[in-house]
């Protein structure tokens, strides 16, 4: 299995409602260890980030994540794509309009 594919499956079960162990996966799959405890945790608050959309009525997590709404000088406008290696999202530098 490639980090790739681990990362789909982490964000699969998420969208499921699932709270997947970020540690279990490290252990499952020591070869990308470091890597999974790097990316899944940011991963899953993207996922959180991204449910404040049309698909908030259908995926309601368990648990809560830092508003994200802001970051930074950066406000999230809205979620422009998503795929395989991750999510992008429009933003606002705040500073400069």
């Amino acid at each position: 299995m490639t980090l790739d594919e681990i990362a789909e499956d982490f964000v699969q079960q998420l969208r499921r409602g699932s709270r997947p162990n970020v540690a279990e996966y490290a252990e499952k799959f020591p070869q990308f260890a470091d890597d999974i405890r790097a990316t899944l945790p940011a991963l899953a608050v993207l996922e959180q980030v991204g449910l404040g959309s049309e698909n908030s009525a259908i995926h309601q997590p368990r648990w809560s994540a830092p508003d994200l709404s802001e970051i930074g000088d950066y406000r999230i406008i809205g979620e422009i794509g998503r795929g395989g290696m991750g999510v992008v999202y429009e933003a606002e530098q705040k500073s400069l309009g």
